[in-house]
């Protein structure tokens, strides 16, 4: 499991990359809802896919950045503004 720290809440991700969705124990992972990729902040550049961030985490890193995730078919930068500033997120193995 990976927990994501971003916009202020934490969310558990699983080994597919899949988000956990409503209230434990009765909460589920969606299949809608997944990590695309996160930019890491420093460059900017596009960033890895799930394969690859998930071989980071599996080593014991934290990753930063900015999230790209996809729900329902569509792809999100995580945009927008969180307390005066673009949201970061953190995204580490739990």
């Amino acid at each position: 499991m990976y927990t994501l720290y971003g916009r202020g809440k934490y969310y558990t991700i699983d080994e597919r990359g899949r988000f956990f969705v409503g209230e434990y124990p009765k909460g589920y992972f969606s299949e809608n809802w997944t990590i695309k990729s996160i930019v890491p902040r420093w460059n900017g550049r596009p960033a890895s896919n799930w394969e690859s961030l998930k071989k980071l985490l599996d080593n014991g890193e934290v990753v930063q950045g900015y999230l790209y995730d996809i729900d329902h078919g569509t792809t999100r930068f995580w945009g927008g503004c969180y307390q005066g500033k673009v949201p970061k997120v953190v995204l580490r193995k739990t």
